[in-house]
């Protein structure tokens, strides 16, 4: 299945999970197969962030694809470059940063531990 940029709906996130500024998210995937929560590109501008957040019954996998992001995996900071794959496990916490002064983008997706 081929899903042609133009095909996607993008949203803007004010705060999103209680994290500063405004995500620019396009869900890649409208319709989502079994066991899938989310397929999206996550657009943070400087200065934005997605706040602490913990999965339950679901892990997130996120690939950087480009700018710097700081990444709380857990209660410990690191920095995330372009190319940079992460992967917060069921149970486990997150939060993303951009204290870049350039836009940072992450491809997120969220699927559940239990169908």
């Amino acid at each position: 299945m081929l899903i042609r940029a133009e095909e996607s709906r993008t949203e803007r996130v004010e705060n999103l999970k209680g994290g500063a500024g405004v995500v620019e998210k396009r869900l890649c995937l409208e319709t989502l197969p079994e066991g899938a929560k989310m397929f999206a590109e996550l657009t943070l501008a400087p200065g934005c962030s997605i706040g602490l957040h913990k999965h339950t019954g679901e892990y997130e996998t996120f690939f950087c694809t480009r700018g710097e992001l700081t990444l709380d995996d857990g209660g410990e900071e690191k920095l995330m470059h372009a190319g940079d794959f992460a992967i917060c496990p069921d149970g486990g916490t997150h939060a993303l940063y951009n204290r870049s002064a350039a836009p940072a983008s992450v491809f997120a997706c969220i699927i559940k531990t239990a169908v």
